[in-house]
């Protein structure tokens, strides 16, 4: 619920009342710039990555890398990505895409998935992350398109921030 007053009302009247709703929102990340802009050959264009992608991680195994970035209170969470080359890149899905993964349902718009860190070791990929307020958890696959494990809590580490996983 939004608050409206205008300088012109007298101090007396009520503030009226605006509601915003909203049944859907693409975010596609179409600019213009990338119409009229071409990269030439051994060139590539900055971003790599155009739309709303914050906080990237990477990983290589092989000849492969795979990337994820934060998504907040957006569902489903923790977009995935794959590129051959770090300049073209595909999205796979998402690793939290059930429910029963991301319950971000209460978190205001500014919370949720923070700063996602991906790994990859002996054949398992990890992704460990924040969830503003609430604490930190990973999660597991075997194959990065997934699927993934439901969240594995760590409760030693709540309340933090960015989410770091050393493996040797």
């Amino acid at each position: 619920m939004v608050l409206a007053t205008a300088p012109w009302l007298a101090a007396t009247q009520e503030p009226k009342r605006l509601e915003a709703r909203f049944d859907w929102f693409t975010y596609e990340g179409k600019d213009p710039v990338y119409e009229q802009m071409k990269a030439g050959p051994n060139q590539y264009l900055n971003p790599v990555l155009t739309g709303f992608y914050p906080d990237p991680s990477i990983v290589r195994q092989g000849s492969d890398y795979y990337l994820v970035t934060s998504s907040f209170s957006y569902f489903p969470g923790v977009p995935l990505f794959h590129s051959k080359d770090l300049v073209n890149w595909t999205q796979l899905g998402s690793v939290l895409s059930r429910p029963s993964q991301l319950a971000v349902d209460s978190a205001g718009i500014s919370r949720g998935i923070f700063a996602p860190v991906i790994r990859e070791h002996a054949g398992t990929f990890y992704m460990i992350t924040t969830v503003a307020d609430r604490g930190n958890f990973f999660v597991t696959a075997s194959n990065p398109a997934g699927p993934w494990s439901d969240p594995i809590w760590l409760p030693e580490l709540a309340r933090g921030h960015r989410s770091v996983v050393l493996l040797r």
